[in-house]
């Protein structure tokens, strides 16, 4: 049992680490955000979605994923949504350290892009369902358990791990340029992502 939750775990960061919009979303909440209530809630928001989604792949939703047409609307989905939040963070305006410490962004703003980079990214969905539904199959029912859990608790730290460094960047460094840059960096991998998304199709059709 032990061996399915460390396999779960290097399975987890091997998925959740590269550089996508998720990610790029999170770390940007702990720049960004003055509340750390806002934080956390956004964080644990992520978590759960993925843990949902490796749930789902783990008990054997990875049908899902054989749809033609369901991929098809998930890609284009994710493209769409990539390109609008992206030309956002593109062309939002950093607040002055000075100002209120309202976020740029309202909460239910907030709570609807967290669930759209993390439920509609098709990146984070083929992931889930294709490599991690495919691997689970070799366990016992217990033990994919364990492993679901290993996938699960590695995420979560993860997100809070970029969080963390976020907010430690912020407070030591409050320059509206690096923030701004933060927001251009985030928008330039959602646009990356987009159109990797979009040239994948278009190779595998």
């Amino acid at each position: 049992m032990p061996s399915a939750f460390i396999k779960g775990s290097i399975l987890g960061i091997s998925l959740v680490c590269p550089l996508g919009a998720q990610n790029a979303f999170i770390f940007r909440t702990g720049t960004i955000e003055k509340k750390h209530f806002r934080i956390l809630l956004l964080v644990l928001i992520a978590a759960l979605c993925d843990a949902l989604l490796v749930v789902s792949a783990i008990l054997g939703s990875s049908w899902v994923t054989r749809i033609s047409a369901f991929k098809t609307i998930i890609i284009f989905g994710g493209i769409i949504f990539l390109f609008y939040f992206g030309y956002k963070l593109w062309r939002e305006k950093i607040p002055d350290s000075t100002e209120s410490n309202e976020s740029s962004l309202s909460l239910f703003k907030q709570i609807v892009f967290c669930l759209t980079v993390s439920l509609l990214n098709p990146h984070a969905l083929i992931d889930t369902f294709f490599v991690i539904g495919s691997v689970a199959t070799e366990y016992s029912k217990t033990a994919k358990q364990y492993f679901a859990l290993g996938c699960i608790f590695i995420d979560t730290l993860w997100f809070f791990s970029l969080a963390s460094v976020g907010f430690f960047i912020k407070k030591n460094n409050n320059n509206k340029m690096i923030l701004k840059i933060i927001n251009r960096v985030s928008a330039v991998i959602m646009f990356y992502v987009a159109i990797d998304l979009f040239l994948n199709y278009l190779k595998n059709k």
